[in-house]
């Protein structure tokens, strides 16, 4: 139950003595969400009452099966890539929405004169395993480390559950639920994707490869399809999640396209990339953290770029998207030898991610009006998964699409500071109407930091442009999110006029 309403409707089928099927609905759509989501989960326990294999269907999520034994798992992601992770311990249990099912069924099985005792759970979006405590309590209850009270019947059934710390607070209940039959394969089929707009006449777009050091990204070259010479080019990166080299993201597209498409008409190439796990590449090595795959991958790009005959080496520009405008600062900071003509950073963030999320928190509480006790309680429990999620573990697995913004490299790096290693002109835009970074606190913030580091910094708020520069004449929410509306043209014009402003006047970068 979620603020009075059934948020998640969940069921388990036993299909034999090892082997259970799961069934839930994501009722998302009563907090404000999308349409609700239907997954599903086979899980077989082994003769040890351990998990022996898993497999999800779920047309959102990156791990598609996984096999245990001996203290290690193998992996099948949704591209098809195979990872070997070694493993703290062999799961009892994996962590889902139906976490309360599974852990009923374990509690069942237990011998509750052996009194506590550690239960460790595999997790299928952090693709590691922790543990936690569970201890009996009374005649059939069971109470766990991780806030949960659990009432047995006296055959091992799950009664109810509440929260420890507030006695009584209904948060699942034993009932009989309506099992969804629908053929599991039918819920891992692909999201409703948004088309690509053709090509403006005269542009090309052309499918690249390129070589990264653990991994082959898939990357686009737009470009003019007549050059008079070697070219000015622009480094594109994407921000945060699971984002194509043309801007596809699940259920949504941004305008990466249409901004190399501007460039392309006023005679500047340009190269956007997968980010790991999206289009058509893969994750790579499964326990590189995400900081340093995504430094890799954008030298790796820029490095590519540079490198073409057709392209002008001496008027190089990068131009980043949120989390990709900090990428970039990072790699000018890693790699004082990149020296761009020219950088462009797209609502950016102006302090770190960690002040962001809990300012986007607290800003979609106050927009679903939820009470000051439940805002609280969002309030804390993001904090502390933030903390949990930064801590660095050897035996997590940090893949690109899973944890976009936890790694602590990401988390707590301040911008502000990163800004002094600019060595060239900077734009910096701003949508009025942007929901996910503050103009103040964010981009007039690292506007300021720029100028105190003596950067040449121009700020530029755009009217009527949300966070993906789009045109948005109404308020920005999450729900608009997922239409597919214009780029905002001022936008457009104002990233496109200010590159080629510079490439044809700019002298050699100095290095």
């Amino acid at each position: 139950m979620l603020r009075g309403e059934l948020f998640v409707e969940q069921a388990r089928r036993r299909v034999s003595s090892t082997v259970d099927e799961y069934h839930w609905t994501t009722h998302a759509e009563k907090v404000g969400g999308p349409k609700p989501v239907q997954e599903a989960a086979v899980i077989e326990i082994g003769n040890d009452g351990k998990v022996a294999n898993y497999s999800l269907f779920s047309s959102g999520a990156v791990l598609h099966r996984a096999v245990f034994g001996q203290n290690r798992a193998l992996l099948t992601l949704r591209d098809g890539n195979e990872h070997e992770l070694a493993l703290t311990a062999a799961p009892d249990l994996v962590l889902q929405q139906n976490l309360l099912l599974q852990l009923s069924r374990c509690l069942a099985a237990l011998d509750r004169d052996e009194g506590p005792r550690k239960l460790h759970y595999f997790s299928p979006e952090a693709l590691a395993v922790r543990e936690f405590d569970v201890a009996p309590a009374g005649a059939l209850d069971w109470e766990t480390s991780i806030g949960i009270r659990l009432n047995m019947s006296a055959s091992g059934a799950l009664v109810s559950a509440v929260a420890m710390d507030e006695k009584g607070t209904l948060i699942g209940r034993a009932s009989t639920p309506v099992f969804h039959a629908a053929p599991i394969e039918t819920l891992r089929g692909a999201e409703e994707s948004i088309e690509p707009p053709p090509p403006p006449p005269g542009i090309d777009r052309e499918e690249v490869t390129i070589e990264s050091e653990d991994i082959t990204l898939h990357g686009l070259f737009v470009h003019g399809r007549e050059p008079a010479g070697p070219s000015p080019a622009c480094l594109f990166l994407n921000g945060s999640g699971s984002i194509t080299r043309w801007g596809g993201a699940p259920g949504m597209r941004l305008k990466t396209l249409e901004t190399m498409d501007a460039l392309a008409q006023v005679g500047v190439a340009s190269l956007a990339i997968d980010a790991r796990g999206a289009g058509k590449t893969g994750f790579g090595k499964a326990d590189r953290p995400l900081g340093a795959t995504r430094l890799a991958d954008a030298a790796a790009a820029w490095r590519w770029l540079a490198a073409r005959a057709d392209i002008d080496a001496l008027h190089l520009f990068a131009a980043g998207h949120s989390l990709g405008a900090l990428v970039i600062l990072q790699l000018l900071s890693a790699d004082p030898a990149l020296a761009p003509a020219g950088l462009i950073l797209l609502a950016p963030p102006g302090r770190p991610l960690r002040d962001i999320l809990m300012e986007q928190n607290a800003r979609e509480s106050a927009r679903l009006q939820v009470s000051e006790e439940e805002a609280g309680k969002r309030d804390a429990a993001l904090r502390q998964w933030l903390d949990r999620e930064a801590r660095t573990d050897g035996a997590e697995l940090r893949l690109g699409g899973l944890r976009p913004l936890t790694d602590p490299a990401v988390l707590e790096t301040d911008p502000r500071a990163a800004v002094g290693a600019v060595r060239c002109p900077m734009l910096i835009l701003h949508g009025d109407k942007d929901i996910q970074t503050s103009a103040d606190r964010d981009a007039k913030a690292l506007h300021r930091a720029a100028r105190s580091h003596n950067v040449r910094s121009t700020y530029n708020e755009i009217h009527n442009a949300d966070h993906l520069f789009r045109l948005e004449p109404e308020v920005s929410t999450p729900e608009r999110y997922r239409q597919d509306l214009p780029p905002n043209p001022e936008y457009l014009a104002a990233v496109a006029e200010w590159i080629a402003g510079l490439a044809a006047s700019a002298p050699k970068p100095r290095r």
